[in-house]
């Protein structure tokens, strides 16, 4: 159970249908979303894509870019 003072993941990134019915997805996810400094967060890239007919993953890619605490310089410019 989540509490309710608990940050949450930000997300941001695209999904896109392509012309094969494939969802092209590429996206940046934060494990702190409002950007406190000092907190011990995590950034991580994932770029996939999914088949709709095969209701599976064709392609996954996960990269992280950082695990350490949140540094001002973090946040999106």
């Amino acid at each position: 159970m989540q509490k309710e003072n608990e940050d949450k993941l930000a997300l941001s990134g695209s999904w896109k249908l392509n012309a094969k019915n494939q969802v092209v997805v590429k996206c940046v996810s934060d494990s702190n979303g409002k950007g406190i400094p000092g907190k011990k967060s995590w950034r991580a890239r994932f770029e996939g894509l999914w088949s709709v007919a095969e209701e599976k993953w064709l392609q996954k890619r996960v990269t992280p870019v950082f695990c350490r605490n949140y540094r001002a310089s973090d946040q999106p410019k």
